[in-house]
């Protein structure tokens, strides 16, 4: 993925794939320091979710946050 100072929604190459031969990314519902948040299709469940992918590649304490915030949200 991009780095966050090149990216922008037009430029988002998750808009609209297939990732992990499951979900599809349609809207972007927010962004942070480290990561963006997409409404997407559940293409193996058939229903609408809320999915979340960094945009870089995370350091352990990047990883370490991401797994605290993914618990809080579930």
């Amino acid at each position: 993925m991009a780095d966050r100072s090149s990216w922008t929604p037009s430029s988002d190459p998750n808009l609209g794939a297939l990732l992990g031969l499951r979900y599809e990314p349609r809207e972007i519902r927010g962004e942070g320091g480290f990561a963006t948040v997409y409404c997407a299709y559940d293409h193996k469940m058939h229903t609408v979710v809320a999915l979340k992918l960094m945009r870089s590649r995370p350091t352990p304490a990047m990883r370490r946050r991401f797994d605290l915030e993914t618990d809080r949200k579930s």
